[in-house]
């Protein structure tokens, strides 16, 4: 692959991803990305907009689950995100900045420190 073609790639991605965070997509892990949908007709709305941006080399599955599947689902950390996790939540940055989000996680603390 040339370098050219390479850059042009990684710039559609870029575009793509940031009409996914700006369509209130969250970066699940690398490459995935989820979002709630409170209806099957809005699903078809944010379906139709993912494929009117999706990249010609890109590729989107989307996945209807229920707020109760969602809500079972498990989540693992290897024993360096446990640590890091326990030093954030002691730490005053997690005390000062965010008290008032009682909904932010140990990952949006990695996402702030890896920034």
């Amino acid at each position: 692959m040339s370098h050219n073609k390479a850059f042009v790639q990684r710039s559609h991605y870029k575009n793509f991803r940031t009409f996914l965070l700006n369509d209130g997509f969250t970066m699940m892990q690398y490459s995935i990305y989820m979002r709630h949908i409170s209806s099957n007709e809005n699903v078809v709305v944010h379906a139709k907009r993912a494929k009117e941006h999706l990249p010609d080399d890109g590729e989107v599955r989307i996945i209807r689950i229920t707020g109760q599947e969602f809500g079972e689902i498990e989540v693992f950390y290897g024993k360096n995100i446990e640590r890091l996790q326990k030093r954030l939540f002691n730490s005053s940055f997690y005390r000062a900045e965010n008290t008032s989000n009682p909904t932010f996680s140990a990952r949006d603390m990695l996402d702030n420190v890896t920034d």
